[in-house]
């Protein structure tokens, strides 16, 4: 298993490629509740970093952060508690397996 930001362009060959994404405020929200900070602190912290970290990959690999193409699968996970983002992530994966598995026989 390969984790981050750049995952889905580096591990080419990977068979199955999951991308776990959240607006902004959801974002924000965890990070204040988990970093003790207020939201307009997390708001303003997540809107720097990612706009550094879009210019840096852009300028040295030529990779848009936000072009989520490479990815087979993207999920909202404000959508779901974590439990059932899991949930979907190991149904996607049995079902991934089962295809591939008839594919070979």
């Amino acid at each position: 298993m390969i984790d981050g930001r750049l995952s889905g362009w580096m591990a080419k060959n990977a068979d199955l490629k999951i991308w776990l994404k959240a607006p902004i405020e959801a974002r924000c929200e965890r990070i204040a509740k988990r970093d003790g900070m207020s939201i307009e602190q997390a708001l303003r912290d997540v809107k720097e970093r990612e706009s550094c970290e879009s210019k840096r990959y852009m300028k040295f690999y030529e990779i848009d952060i936000e072009d989520l193409t490479p990815y087979h699968l993207v999920i909202d996970s404000s959508k779901w508690e974590k439990e059932e983002v899991i949930d979907i992530i190991s149904s996607s994966i049995r079902g991934y397996l089962a295809v591939n598995e008839s594919v070979r026989r």
